[in-house]
């Protein structure tokens, strides 16, 4: 069974950098571009069986204070037949990462090239939040929110923030998505913060952009 080394990893990296020229290595199976406060890419994610890696778009919300990248609005490479996640062995890359690629390519939720608008990520959010695992999204909640704030769209996210809090009245207050938060009562004033202090959010995108290494990445507008 072939497995990953170091040639392999760079190899790989390199042919799905190649399908996508927008997006720039961030690090080995990891390729990214910025837009806004936002880093949205490909993570080319190793199984533990050394052997297969899985292709994954994403999103990670730099307004966020967090000590590594997210897979938000993770969008794994899906099989044709059955729509189910979809992995690459190793052995077997050359002869289906191009295919691989350009199918993730039509499956994402956001495009990986040219300028976005922010009406389509917070599109792209909305649509996530439709699927069943996405049933106490308290912190893509957080992401809408902040990413309207940064883009200075304040009343978009105060209106955001009154239909996120009828949705919390029905949540139970034992949900651990609550509790980590300090209940709903405390995260609506936490979100009033950022909406009246939308300096701190952006002071927040370029702290972290310097933080996790990201200031050579490619960058496309978020056109608000």
């Amino acid at each position: 069974m072939t497995e990953f080394t170091s040639s392999l990893k760079r190899q790989i990296t390199d042919d799905w950098a190649g399908m996508f020229p927008t997006l720039g290595v961030y690090k080995p199976m990891w390729l990214l571009r910025r837009v806004g406060p936002i880093v949205e890419g490909i993570c080319l994610n190793r199984d533990s069986s050394n052997a297969r890696y899985q292709p994954i778009f994403h999103v990670h919300n730099l307004a966020k204070i967090d000590s590594s990248l997210s897979l938000t609005l993770a969008d794994e490479l899906r099989t044709v037949r059955n729509n189910t996640p979809e992995k690459i062995k190793v052995a077997f890359h050359k002869d289906h990462y191009a295919d691989a690629a350009r199918r993730l390519n039509g499956q994402a939720l956001l495009p990986v090239s040219g300028d976005l608008r922010v009406e389509e990520i917070i599109k792209a959010y909305s649509d996530y939040m439709e699927r069943p695992l996405s049933k106490y999204p308290i912190l893509l909640y957080e992401d809408v929110i902040m990413i309207l704030v940064w883009c200075g769209r304040s009343s978009e996210a105060r209106e955001a923030l009154v239909r996120f809090e009828r949705e919390l009245a029905a949540w139970p207050e034992s949900i651990s998505a609550l509790q980590r938060v300090g209940g709903g009562r405390a995260w609506l004033a936490k979100c009033e913060g950022w909406i009246e202090q939308p300096d701190g959010i952006r002071v927040t995108v370029e702290e972290q952009t310097v933080f996790h290494g990201l200031e050579k990445l490619p960058r496309a507008q978020l056109i608000s």
